[in-house]
């Protein structure tokens, strides 16, 4: 095990707390609005809380240091292009400020209103096939993630079986997020992820802290950056011309696929629909 008793009574309650969240705000899911568009009464800074925290999950993390690993510190300043084009699509409320508008409840309503039912129809498809996809292959990252850091046994022995713990995780995961969405729809959603939100921004600005101050010699990492090969520098963008993964075209390519795939992933319809006006929706 790698996390004393304080880690697992900081997890396990916190765990609780939203557990508990959630089933005492079943009494508000009482109408389809309610449950999926939690009543239409977010506001701004609730949204971006918990749709912030909501695209950040353990899978993040590994993809994270996935790039870090690969491209150092130089990766940051590619980074860059997609603020401007996070800027951009807020500024303009691009797609969320229709959507909204349209009072629409889901994404393929929303589809349905602008171009036809067909197209609601083949958008559906491919919707089912990325999320059969993605839920393939996130609940497996993010578990691995879990036992790898909790530093949890690779089995354990129930009944005289052998079950593997991967699989106890990632079981345990989906269950906890299917009870959330089943049993208070999105207000339960949006509470849980406020409250997850508020509480990760405490515990961020606690690690730079540590991070800064008290953990790591920043000196022998920079000395370390400059040990890689020329053309492949982990902290100077304009000399990463022979790095394959994570260079200056993937950040082209990804700032070109936001503004082209802009809320077609329906995990944030839910909280674009809950927000009081069209307006809350592109401050959010």
């Amino acid at each position: 095990m790698n996390l004393a008793l304080i880690d697992w009574i900081i997890v396990f309650g916190l765990l609780m707390f939203l557990i508990i969240g959630a089933a005492r705000a079943r009494r508000y899911s009482n109408s389809v609005v309610n449950f999926l568009a939690a009543g239409r009464c977010g506001g701004r800074y609730v949204i971006a809380v918990a749709e912030g925290v909501a695209g950040w999950g353990a899978i993040s993390a590994v993809a994270a240091f996935e790039m870090y690993y690969h491209s150092g510190f130089s990766i940051q300043w590619w980074y860059f292009i997609t603020l401007v084009a996070y800027l951009v699509l807020s500024m303009s409320g691009w797609v969320t400020y229709r959507f909204r508008q349209t009072r629409a409840l889901t994404i393929a309503q929303y589809l349905e209103k602008r171009y036809s039912r067909r197209f609601r129809i083949f958008a559906g498809i491919v919707a089912w096939i990325a999320g059969v996809m993605n839920f393939g292959l996130f609940p497996v990252v993010g578990a691995r993630f879990f036992v790898h850091f909790c530093g949890l046994p690779t089995s354990v022995n129930i009944a005289g079986f052998n079950v593997s713990t991967l699989a106890l995780v990632m079981a345990f995961l989906l269950g906890v997020s299917l009870y959330i969405v089943f049993v208070g729809g999105q207000i339960a959603v949006i509470v849980s992820d406020f409250v997850q939100g508020i509480f990760c921004n405490i515990v961020f600005v606690i690690l730079i802290g540590m991070l800064l101050f008290s953990i790591f010699n920043w000196t022998q990492i920079i000395e370390a950056l400059k040990m890689s090969p020329p053309g492949e520098s982990l902290i100077h963008p304009f000399h990463t011309s022979k790095m394959k993964d994570f260079n200056v075209w993937y950040y082209i390519l990804f700032a070109f696929s936001m503004f082209y795939g802009w809320m077609s992933w329906q995990q944030a319809q839910g909280y674009r629909t809950a927000a009081k006006t069209p307006h809350e929706a592109r401050m959010a």
